[in-house]
């Protein structure tokens, strides 16, 4: 997962010990660490991140991007509303009664991004719904494809598992602050693998068996992107 993030203006949270609390536990994912250019405009090197922690909330975004030795923030530096969205998502589910942890790329999704709230001109929002993603291509911490593992009974019957995925927040551009939460899903369909126009779902009893070793989605970790104003 190293850099995840290229352009100089990016702003990425910075883990250590004092900012622990806004993180996942590396027993989840290892943290990673993120190098900046040498062109960097704030003359960053290189600092430790990994997932935010869902649910969670930060109260000041920007203070947890000012990476160590950079040139501080000043007031005219802002977060650009438009570019704060969900990158990386870190996952939970109980498979045959294990608790198990993988990961999906949500970057090319049209959904994933803080949009405006309405007449609440400094509040943004995040209604990330993830109806179908193909099971089979989650990841482990490492970038493994783990997914016909993970699934191996819906594999060996012919099926791959649509994971259904939430993930909801709120920005304040005033504040600077975020907050993270996650909806719990349920897996209810299924594609047939040699015809994948064909679809099962929970309520077929020839594979009802198939669902009911599966319990809920929750996002626990997310990487989210976002940029400096210009």
């Amino acid at each position: 997962m190293n850099n995840i993030f290229q352009d100089q203006i990016t702003l990425v949270p910075v883990y250590n010990e004092d900012h622990k609390v806004f993180f996942v536990s590396p027993e989840v994912s290892p943290v990673w660490e993120m190098h900046y250019a040498s062109s960097d405009v704030k003359k960053r090197a290189s600092h430790k991140t990994q997932f935010l922690k869902v649910p969670g909330h930060v109260p000041n975004y920007l203070a947890l991007c000012q990476a160590p030795v950079q040139a501080p923030w000043t007031q005219n530096d802002e977060i650009d509303s438009n570019s704060l969205r969900a990158s990386l998502l870190a996952l939970s589910m109980t498979i045959n009664g294990e608790d198990k942890v993988f990961f999906v790329d949500v970057s090319n999704y049209a959904n994933t991004g803080f949009v405006p709230a309405g007449a609440m001109i400094n509040t943004r929002v995040l209604n990330m719904l993830v109806l179908s993603f193909p099971a089979f291509s989650v990841r482990d911490a490492e970038g493994n494809t783990i997914g016909e593992n993970l699934f191996s009974s819906f594999r060996d019957a012919g099926y791959e598992p649509r994971l259904q995925v939430q993930l909801t927040g709120n920005f304040n551009h005033y504040r600077g602050d975020v907050e993270l939460s996650t909806v719990p899903r349920s897996i209810t369909e299924a594609v047939d693998i040699d015809d994948r126009k064909k679809i099962i779902s929970i309520r077929d009893s020839e594979t009802r068996a198939l669902f009911k070793e599966l319990g809920e989605i929750k996002v626990i970790g997310v990487v989210l992107r976002a940029a400096l104003c210009q």
